[in-house]
Order: C-alpha cells, then sequence, then structure tokens
C-alpha cells in the first residue's frame, strides 16, 4: 500500500463506506433499511462493541484508509466513541448522522483534525428539535468539524428550505438539500417540485440526481473496487451495490483491492448516495470540489 490517493487532502489508499450496524432507533418513516431489518433482524443488532479491536486491527492492517462511517445511526452504537478514537490514530473520518444523540463528549475526545466532513441529516425526529439539531451543529463547527447540514426533500418539508438556508447562512454552515427516496430506493418527484428543489440546490453535482435514474453510467470507467469499497454490516466487502463480487471480509480479515478502474456494470450509478462523480472517472472529481467547498461554509443555492 502507497496513501496515493488524494481524498479531500488526505492521502489514503482507499474509502471504506462502512456500515457496521443498521441499529437505529430514529424511525423515520421513509427509511428503506426498515423493510429490511423486519425481513432479517440480525442486520439490524448493534455488534460494535464486542469487536472494535478486530475492526481497528482490519484497517490498521491494511493500509491507510478514509472511513466513511454510516448506519443506522452511527451516535446510537455501542462503543462508537471508543470505536473512532482509536481509528482516527492512523485513519480519516466521515460520518453520516442524524444528530440525535448529543456531540459534547465526542467534541471533546475526538480528533476535528482527521474528519474530512460531517453529513448531517435533518430527518423528521428533529425537525420538532431544530433548536437543538443547530445547537448541535454550532458546537461542530466552533470545535472544527466540517458539518453540512442535509435536508431529505420530499413533499411534506419542502416549506422548510428557505428556512433551514436562512439559518445555515447566518451559522455559515454548508447546506445540502438530500435527493429523497422511498422505502424503495425510489426517486419520485412532480415536475413542479422539480423545478422547485433545482432553485435549493447548492451543488450541480446533488442538482443532476434529481433523476438520477435517467443517467446511464454503464461502462463508465469506474475506482469502486479499487479507491472505495462498500463493508456491510455482515462484513462483506464488495465494489458496489451493482458489483458484489466479493472483495474480502473485515471479519476475516480480508482485504483485496483491485488495482485499476473498471467499467460500471449498472444502468445507473448507485453508489450515488455516497460518491457518485467521486467514483465515477467521467466528472473528474467534481464531487469531492464542491463537498470541499460546502464543508468550509454556507454557498448560495443555484437559483439564487
Amino acid at each position: 500500500m502507497t496513501a496515493d490517493y488524494n481524498y479531500y487532502g488526505h492521502m489514503v489508499d482507499a474509502v471504506a463506506i462502512w456500515t457496521p450496524s443498521w441499529y437505529c432507533k430514529n424511525g423515520c418513516w421513509y427509511c428503506p433499511q426498515k423493510s429490511f431489518r423486519v425481513a432479517n433482524p440480525w442486520c439490524a443488532m448493534d455488534r460494535l462493541k464486542p469487536n472494535i479491536d478486530k475492526f481497528v486491527s482490519f484497517f490498521n492492517s491494511h493500509g491507510t484508509f478514509a472511513i466513511l462511517l454510516s448506519g443506522g445511526e452511527p451516535f446510537q452504537f455501542n462503543g462508537f466513541l471508543e470505536l473512532v478514537t482509536k481509528l482516527t490514530e492512523k485513519h480519516s473520518m466521515l460520518i453520516y448522522t442524524s444528530l440525535v444523540e448529543d456531540v459534547v463528549e465526542f467534541t471533546n475526545k475526538v480528533d476535528s483534525s482527521k474528519f474530512l466532513l460531517m453529513r448531517c441529516g435533518l430527518h423528521p425526529i428533529m425537525l420538532s428539535r431544530m433548536d437543538l439539531f443547530f445547537e448541535r451543529i454550532k458546537l461542530l463547527k466552533d470545535t472544527g468539524f466540517k458539518p453540512i447540514v442535509c435536508l431529505p426533500v420530499h413533499s411534506k418539508n419542502f416549506a422548510l428550505l428557505p428556512k433551514i438556508h436562512d439559518i445555515c447562512s447566518k451559522l455559515d454552515v454548508g447546506f445540502e438539500p438530500s435527493i429523497f427516496t422511498d422505502e424503495n430506493c425510489q426517486t419520485i418527484y412532480t415536475p413542479e417540485e422539480r423545478k422547485e428543489l433545482s432553485k435549493w440546490m447548492t451543488t450541480r453535482v446533488c442538482q443532476r440526481q434529481i433523476d438520477w435514474m435517467t443517467n446511464c453510467t454503464r461502462g463508465m470507467n469506474c475506482i469502486a473496487g479499487w479507491r472505495n469499497v462498500i463493508v456491510d454490516w455482515d462484513g462483506k466487502i464488495y465494489r458496489c451495490p451493482m458489483d458484489r463480487a466479493d472483495l474480502g471480509n473485515i471479519y476475516e480479515n480480508r482485504l483485496n483491492l483491485r488495482t485499476v478502474a473498471y467499467p460500471c456494470p449498472g444502468e445507473y450509478c448507485a453508489c450515488r448516495n455516497y460518491h457518485y462523480d467521486e467514483v465515477c472517472q467521467n466528472y473528474n472529481g467534481e464531487a469531492m470540489k464542491e463537498q470541499e467547498k460546502l464543508a468550509k461554509g454556507y454557498i448560495p443555492p443555484l437559483g439564487d
């Protein structure tokens, strides 16, 4: 391993998009994971605490990583703070969180310089506690983390867009409306909603995702499996949701990264919730440039 991949200014071997558990108590009505949990309750169990040393050893023994930690809700995982503290001794991190849990101890104990950014989803459970949500956003920003506020936009919360943009502007934090998907992972907007949502997008990459299933990516060279991998709740490691060929297993301490880009096998990019343009070489890192700008603070929406 040579750690020669420049990811948000951090030199790493690869990005690991890791969901150690789907455990979550938030109960968002549109969460696509709910049906999976019912079909396979084992995947929703929180198995983090007894396996922390195993997980840290896996990453340490296979190189230097940028670890995108998702869930479920990571802050609700038993042992979350211990895991993050140990991993950031060597690796960089990104976290997807709803900020439903307190972050004071997190900001006191974790080195913010090892965090590339934090995407903070404003989900239904926090909409009635927006003051608390933005208190936590401000604390993260004031302690050196790079929060980006994300709102999954659907017909029930379109009216919130001006208010949230105003709050983010005053706090000087990035805001990016998120593409809403239903329980079947489908994006459904009326023509009027597409037009309205486009006005509030702050990055062109995210704007393209409004109609993400119309952009065929089959055959495009993609660095998934080489520069980034998905590590699932059961430990299996694979290239992307469209290509689940075995690349290793975190519980078995196995990882076999590819060494070149491979053509995308899918009709559309199923990595869109994580990297999208970052993995598809057709766009030359545009997503990273736009996310770096967002992480530095508020930027006006494209419709301004």
